[in-house]
């Protein structure tokens, strides 16, 4: 039953030929103590409608859409976005978990000081199976810094969202709705608008609360974006979406002390993507690449030493 002195939460969970891995999704969102929260699934066309799968939980508090025809990750995305009504929003990977503490936690921060744009926790990962990868959970946290990081508000957080990558907005954050710009998400993008919408809440100049705790389960298995992200073709798309943000986040005077980072960054993925091409038997477009990549000053020599000074 909905807490009508809580503010409402708007859960987000966009979902793609996923049928089995979403009813456990959604078991894991209706068990929050949190009271006061909607579940908005978005379907992307998938094969085999899941709406029976959602029909079956026979829970109001589920409002359910599909498409009419596939909008890609990012349309989706934006399309569970648009139908949102919540002070805050959520959004649940239709792969992943949440502890049932998660919302009350992540909520409370943002309700005690309206300055702070989002809050964020640790997460585990967990095989495709469901059981928890302690080794894996260890090194991921530690891959994108959030053992460095003190539980509290950290203010500006640029550095925390776009350079150690540290808030997973997928699964693992609660977003105050009227901080986002959410019509500057670009549509064009394949993957990524996780990375931008950390970016927007970013370059608000406002606050945002950390949680160490892992409240959330993020599952790894073939099917992933990072499994997919093998695959050359995959990877010189996720790259040519990674030269288009880190561009756009170095013409951005809100994000005046990152610049050599981005950099660094758009300049690396300029190589993967020459990288991608040859590995996919096209060297011909490699090698135009490659050179227009020099050309226009993507790869200078000062970004290999920098991303050298970064790894160390």
């Amino acid at each position: 039953m909905r807490d009508d002195a809580q503010p409402l939460v708007s859960v987000l969970v966009p979902t793609f030929n996923r049928r089995d891995y979403l009813r456990a999704t959604l078991a894991s969102a209706l068990r929050q103590t949190y009271e006061s929260f909607e579940i908005v699934v978005v379907d992307n066309a998938s094969a085999v409608d899941p709406a029976d799968v959602v029909a079956g939980f026979d829970d109001p508090r589920i409002r359910y859409f599909r498409n009419a025809s596939n909008l890609g990750v990012t349309g989706n995305v934006l399309a569970a976005c648009e139908r949102a009504r919540g002070k805050y929003v959520a959004i649940l990977g239709d792969d992943d978990l949440w502890e049932p503490e998660f919302l009350a936690t992540l909520v409370a921060p943002l309700e005690a000081d309206d300055t702070l744009a989002l809050s964020f926790c640790d997460h585990a990962i967990i095989d495709p199976e469901g059981k928890l990868d302690g080794a894996v959970t260890e090194r991921v946290t530690r891959r994108w810094q959030r053992h460095r990081l003190r539980e509290g508000v950290h203010r500006p957080f640029d550095e925390i969202a776009l350079v150690y990558r540290s808030i997973c907005v997928f699964s693992a954050a609660v977003l105050r709705r009227a901080d986002i710009d959410w019509r500057a998400i670009p549509r064009e993008l394949d993957f990524s608008v996780d990375v931008y919408l950390a970016y927007l809440a970013a370059r608000t100049g406002r606050g945002c609360y950390y949680v160490p705790r892992r409240l959330a389960q993020y599952r790894y298995h073939p099917g992933s974006l990072g499994s997919s992200l093998q695959h050359a073709d995959q990877r010189l798309a996720n790259a040519r979406d990674a030269m288009f943000y880190w561009d756009h986040f170095l013409s951005d005077r809100a994000l005046p002390r990152d610049k050599a980072y981005f950099e660094m960054k758009r300049g690396f993925n300029a190589l993967v993507m020459v990288v991608a091409l040859l590995r996919s038997g096209r060297r011909r477009q490699a090698l135009d690449q490659l050179r227009s990549a020099w050309a226009k000053g993507l790869i200078p020599p000062r970004i290999l030493l920098y991303h050298l000074r970064y790894a160390l």
